[in-house]
């Protein structure tokens, strides 16, 4: 049997995102990809830099907008971040999809609430999670 051959695309710049992502230690732990998730859900990780500035952005794949959501709140000690982040409206987008990824240290300002047109630059990028509406 041979081996699968998967094709990997890797954009202009990612590779040095990708990388520093490893270095941060930056990822998202809960929810794990593939999850359901409320209107209003708890996400959370790790992040090795203390002092670095998270921000979590939601992708809706029906859309072109990128979400940021409230800033990262952290457990320092543990190097720990997290934030109730929004999954679509209340009462509606069940059964939606949603990109979700939390980046380390903007290379522009981020506010609660911000509509963006892609993942934002950052010195680093935590690897991408799908999670689906219930």
């Amino acid at each position: 049997m041979r081996p699968r051959v998967i094709p990997l695309l890797v954009v202009a710049g990612m590779a040095g995102v990708v990388a520093a992502a490893e270095r941060s230690g930056i990822r998202i732990e809960s929810p794990r990809p593939g999850s359901l998730v409320d209107w209003r859900e708890m996400v959370t990780g790790p992040v090795a830099d203390k002092s670095a500035e998270v921000w979590l952005i939601i992708h809706p794949r029906a859309t072109r907008v990128y979400w940021v959501q409230p800033p990262a709140a952290y457990d320092r000690e543990h190097g720990r971040w997290f934030v109730e982040a929004y999954f679509g409206r209340q009462g509606m987008d069940r059964g939606a999809r949603f990109d979700v990824a939390a980046v380390v240290n903007p290379r522009s300002s981020l506010r609660e609430g911000m509509q963006l047109r892609g993942w934002p630059r950052a010195a680093a990028i935590s690897p991408l999670i799908v999670v689906t509406r219930r």
